[in-house]
């Protein structure tokens, strides 16, 4: 299963980012860390390229709420939850979007025990 999902993933990531913008010849993909120099030059991997308008794909982190004792419970993100080889006898499923609701819908569906907290920012 985990394998179909890294399999999914990337074939998403092809699919809606890098084949539609393959074949548009003003257009070139760098990957690596970057950094604007200006507003017309950006820096990457220690190259300089500099272009009318440049887009900036920085993907997405999971969001660790400021929760005293979280840090020593050995807690899951969305991401490393996917990447387990053996499943937890329960858990707890903390926040109040559609990554948290799947994520609880997938244990749940594996026949874990769940909870689920919602969670709402101020």
């Amino acid at each position: 299963m985990i394998e179909q999902k890294r399999q999914l993933v990337e074939e998403k990531r092809q699919a809606k980012y890098l084949d539609v913008v393959a074949d548009l010849p003003q257009v070139k993909i760098v990957g690596g860390r970057a950094r604007f120099l200006d507003t017309h030059t950006v820096e990457v991997n220690g190259r300089r390229l500099t272009a009318d308008r440049i887009i900036i794909v920085t993907g997405a982190s999971p969001y660790i709420p400021p929760i005293p004792g979280l840090d020593e419970t050995g807690y899951l993100t969305n991401d490393s939850a996917f990447e387990l080889e053996q499943l937890p006898e329960s858990l707890i499923v903390l926040g109040g979007r559609y990554v948290a609701l799947e994520c609880a819908q997938m244990f749940a569906r594996l026949g874990k025990d769940i909870s689920k907290l919602s969670c709402c920012a101020t």
